[in-house]
């Protein structure tokens, strides 16, 4: 059974409670359900097997947000979750308007909640906080979007490693869910 099809069989199993547990602390859930948080190199040289994984992943998420041309003529953004951690997908419009500074940190945080809330990650009181604290991030990385940028949107994937600090930030407000996120999100090309 792949790693997908073990967090999906994970997923399938919660109640509201397992659920909720899982999202503040993923790491014993995922373990117990013997999915690598970081899967082991055992290569020589070259990149790890994983990678293309991983890249077909992604490539699938791309496709899914990219395949829907009403969609890429508005912003939008979709937060999907996998076995590996949470993905903050955004269409090229949405990245355009942030890089010319036409999308307000308000609008995009209300952007980043909604999405947080319509895949159901988090309560509406936490995505709110979320999506506060990510939108002032990634507007602070206007110049990173910019650079990764190739006309067709970017991404933010956080692992579940990233996502217990991002989540333990979230008492402190949106400025110390921005601090945290400007540590070890990078964003990536869709």
């Amino acid at each position: 059974m792949s790693y997908q099809e073990k967090f999906t069989t994970l997923k399938e199993s919660f109640n509201q409670n397992d659920y909720e547990n899982f999202i503040a602390n993923p790491l014993p859930v995922l373990e117990s359900a013997g999915i690598p948080i970081v899967k082991e190199w055992q290569g020589g040289g070259g990149l790890p097997s994983n990678i293309s994984n991983l890249s077909r992943s992604i490539a699938s998420a791309s496709a899914s947000v990219s395949a829907n041309a009403a969609i890429a003529e508005s912003e939008h953004m979709e937060v999907k979750v996998d076995w590996w951690g949470v993905d903050f997908i955004m269409n090229e419009k949405l990245t355009q308007d942030i890089i010319a500074g036409t999308e307000t940190t308000g609008a995009l945080a209300s952007i980043i909640a909604g999405a947080l809330g319509a895949a159901g990650v988090v309560t509406a009181g936490i995505a709110t906080a979320l999506g506060a604290g990510l939108a002032a991030a990634f507007i602070v990385k206007i110049a990173e979007i910019s650079i990764i940028n190739n006309g067709h949107g970017v991404h933010f994937p956080i692992s579940w490693l990233q996502w217990g600090p991002l989540i333990l930030s979230v008492p402190s407000g949106p400025g110390g869910i921005t601090v945290a996120s400007l540590v070890f999100i990078h964003p990536v090309r869709n």
